[in-house]
């Protein structure tokens, strides 16, 4: 080839939209595919701080259904500038690729920081109703809820709290229904017993060291019944009308506002407390059912 005919190569494209891809499941990965390694080290930790803040403001009991929808409406705002900033030509090298591969696996095994503030369950059953829904004729869709985390982390809960808890540490359970359900397994009663007092059922009401309970207490105004035999289920600690619950130090007695219809501490005992994973805070959907929790008619002030 004469040197005349020398030809320089062409230099390879560089293409942005890798870049946001890359954001798009590891935050900041896009800055730092073209070399900017502190943006996006900080956009990482920065959309994780926001995921919690984020989380922790959705969950609150004192947030309103408003309010949550605002503060996620600006964390999605903030996701989308973060992907548009990693929207920029780069180049990957096999170390990149070895660190978004590591960093991709450890977003997709390992529980988000969010999740430690707070999480979403489905309610999966009726025991609750009407204050929850689940899934019924009358009522096709099951609520979804937001659970709060942070409620318990410095006291215990109060009497008429919605808790969520595992049944795992539950082991009546296990033997009231004859199988062992999953940890991860979650049930949702209301507090009605508070640790060290004395529960009883009579004529329809619930007594604490002999104090009649109403809604000033968080108690909805139902009309209770004793524990009854249950068809396919073996008796634990069925009570029957005037028998009283002892609650011990660090447990709690649990029921269902759909007293016919709710397995509870009726009949597997109180609750362990470090059975207890949160907080029943909001009704997220369906959409017509947004809001706080509450039995219809019911004060909300205590």
């Amino acid at each position: 080839m004469n040197e005349g005919d020398a030809r320089t190569l062409p230099t390879p494209k560089l293409r942005r939209w890798p870049g946001a891809l890359m954001s798009l499941f590891v935050p900041g990965f896009g800055l730092i595919r073209t070399g900017n390694i502190k943006a996006g080290v900080l956009w990482l930790l920065g959309i994780h701080l926001a995921g919690m803040a984020t989380m922790a403001a959705v969950v609150a009991d004192f947030m309103p259904i408003w309010g949550a929808v605002a503060v996620t409406a600006a964390n999605l705002a903030l996701y989308g500038t973060m992907i548009s900033r990693g929207y920029k030509p780069g180049r990957m090298s096999n170390k990149l690729w070895f660190w978004f591969v590591a960093m991709l696996l450890v977003m997709i095994f390992a529980p988000s920081p969010a999740f430690l503030i707070g999480t979403a369950i489905q309610i999966p059953t009726g025991a609750m109703q009407p204050t929850l829904m689940g899934r019924s004729p009358e009522h096709p869709i099951n609520d979804q809820i937001f659970v709060s985390r942070l409620s318990y982390l410095f006291s215990g809960p109060k009497r008429g709290d919605l808790i969520v808890f595992s049944t795992g540490p539950v082991p009546n359970i296990a033997r009231l229904t004859g199988q062992q359900l999953p940890e991860e397994h979650l049930f949702v009663k209301r507090v009605v017993g508070l640790p060290g007092e004395t529960i009883e059922i009579k004529d329809g009401s619930i007594y604490a060291d002999g104090r009649k309970l109403g809604q000033e207490d968080g108690v909805p105004p139902i009309r209770y019944i004793s524990a009854m035999a249950v068809s396919g289920m073996s008796r634990v600690h069925i009570a029957r009308s005037g028998e009283a619950y002892v609650v011990g130090e660090k447990e709690y007695f649990v029921l269902g506002d759909r007293t016919e219809n709710s397995v509870d501490s009726r009949y597997w005992g109180p609750l362990p407390e470090e059975a207890i994973l949160g907080e029943a805070t909001k009704i997220y959907y369906p959409f017509s059912r947004m809001g706080k929790p509450a039995y219809p008619g019911m004060r909300e002030e205590r």
